[in-house]
């Protein structure tokens, strides 16, 4: 009887797994990546300066523009739920920076009157970092939802980055 529990709790978390799509907001038919300069030479990524400009700048200035701090995702949401997942190639906090600071993100809806608002909820630090934006109001105005604009970490690389699929949909700036 055990057994059988068992493995019908393991299909069960399977098949739950299996309906949530995730996805690289780098790997959308448009750039949705804005706050960049020389978008041509650096591509779908999440650097702020290309790879040309490391010789000509101070290594220090070279070292924070690998930094994601001032990039924002911008999408359309009616979803009730956002999630987002990330990974970063640097330490999660300094010692005088927690890791909400350092390599956390901030999402912002941005109302149909273009008042900005905080969208706050859960986030987990570990090997995958993961922020999860519950109750988030849906807009009657507008059939694709709010506008969000997710910033990424001030003092952190981005190295990859996946988001809920449906109902999330990215759009051009």
């Amino acid at each position: 009887m055990k057994n059988i529990v068992l493995i019908i709790s393991i299909l069960f978390a399977v098949s739950l797994s299996a309906q949530t799509k995730w996805h690289d907001p780098l790997k959308e038919n448009v750039n949705v990546i804005q706050n960049q300069s020389w978008t041509s030479e650096i591509g779908k990524t999440y650097q702020r300066l290309p790879h040309r400009a490391e010789k000509n700048v101070r290594k220090s200035v070279w070292s924070l523009s690998e930094n994601s701090a001032g990039l924002a995702v911008h999408f359309y949401s009616n979803a009730e739920k956002i999630e987002i997942r990330y990974g970063v190639a640097g330490s999660h906090a300094m010692p005088h920076m927690p890791a909400t600071g350092k390599s956390g993100v901030d999402l912002y809806a941005i109302d149909s009157d273009g008042k900005w608002r905080v969208a706050t909820d859960k986030f987990n630090f570990g090997d995958t970092i993961a922020y999860t934006f519950n109750n988030l109001s849906q807009s009657r105005y507008h059939k694709h939802g709010f506008e969000y604009r997710l910033f990424l970490p001030l003092y952190n690389s981005v190295k990859w980055m996946a988001a809920q699929k449906a109902p999330v949909m990215y759009h051009q700036s």
